[in-house]
């Protein structure tokens, strides 16, 4: 399940983003929030473009029992939305 997810919110964000933008932008970022993943308390799974990916991720897979706890759920705010706007 957890490859399944990985693979459908790559592929819908960056469907939704443009997959230039994804690899560049989104792709970058991620990857840089996961390697600071509980350095001064961070945590990954908060990362705005993680808790995005999971949103669409358990909109798509809503017939399962989404967890929440592991997997948190936001919409980005308005600042995120300029950001990958103006990248």
């Amino acid at each position: 399940m957890r490859k399944q997810l990985l693979l459908f919110s790559i592929d819908n964000f960056a469907a939704f983003v443009g997959y230039r933008k994804y690899y560049e932008f989104i792709g970058v970022n991620s990857f840089l929030s996961a390697a600071r993943d509980g350095i001064d308390g961070w945590n990954h799974n908060s990362y705005w473009i993680e808790t995005y990916a999971n949103m669409l991720s358990s909109l798509h897979f809503s017939s399962e029992k989404w967890d929440e706890e592991r997997f948190p759920i936001a919409c980005p705010s308005y600042e995120n939305w300029l950001q990958i706007i103006k990248y």
